[in-house]
């Protein structure tokens, strides 16, 4: 009994510590203002569509009429192409996503959980995190006051 107990403890302390990293890495918080979404609408000038995150690159003109470019990292191609969108649904057209901004100032956003994608053709998807077995974990962004 006392080796069996040793080694279920053994065999779940290493399974522990191998799921750390995996933990760190989907840390919204340490990066972006998870607490203020904001919605970014501009046109799409690239598409990166690589593992883990797909990436949109946009211009985004603000109140003044200024142009910014944007990095946005959303869910991974997969996940995209299982609510049927490809790297050629980003036709030319507004388009438009949920985001957390960057805490350091940057144009830098993330959009994966639980932010809509609306699409130039008029689709909107909401931008899920898929767990390892595949299950959909949507997170509403908290409404903005």
């Amino acid at each position: 009994m006392y080796n069996l107990s040793v080694a279920f403890r053994s065999t779940l302390s290493i399974a522990l510590i191998a799921a750390l990293p995996l933990a760190a890495h989907h840390v919204q918080s340490e990066r972006f203002n998870t607490k203020k979404p904001v919605t970014l609408r501009g046109f799409v000038t690239q598409v990166e569509w690589i593992n883990p995150h797909a990436w949109l690159h946009m211009d985004v003109k603000d109140a003044n009429g200024q142009v910014t470019s944007w990095m946005v990292e959303i869910c991974a191609p997969n996940a995209l192409r299982r609510q049927a969108v490809a790297k050629d649904s980003f036709q030319p057209g507004e388009t438009s996503v949920d985001v957390w901004l960057a805490k350091d100032g940057s144009r830098l956003a993330d959009g994966r959980y639980g932010g809509i994608l609306a699409l130039p053709d008029g689709k909107k998807v909401t931008l899920p995190f898929w767990s390892a077995s595949g299950k959909a974990l949507l997170f509403t962004p908290p409404a903005t006051k």
